[in-house]
């Protein structure tokens, strides 16, 4: 699965708003539906692209307001990967030399 759900996600690919991995390809982490792509909101063309789709969602199915439910780039880690279905880059970024003091 490329994890990407139908016509929503294939607008998504077109518009490039995924997440990427440092070699430049969409980041594919694991949630409940399967394999998932997070949108990248620090790209200014996801937030367009994340408004058009709430827009013809709206028009398809009028709404007063909205829940998005599992709206954080969320992973299910079960194999010990982190970040992705392929875990992270073992760099300073991924694996800072400090963590934080949990009791």
């Amino acid at each position: 699965s490329s994890g990407i759900n139908a016509e929503y996600g294939e607008r998504g690919k077109m518009k490039d708003v995924y997440i990427k991995t440092s070699q430049g390809e969409d980041l594919v982490g694991k949630v409940w539906p399967g394999p998932t792509v997070f949108p990248d909101f620090t790209n200014p063309i996801t937030i367009n692209w994340w408004n058009d789709e709430i827009i013809e969602f709206h028009d398809q199915l009028p709404f007063d307001g909205i829940w998005l439910d599992m709206n954080e780039p969320a992973n299910f880690d079960e194999n010990g990967t982190h970040g992705s279905i392929n875990g992270c880059e073992d760099n300073t970024i991924n694996h800072p030399p400090y963590s934080a003091l949990i009791p």
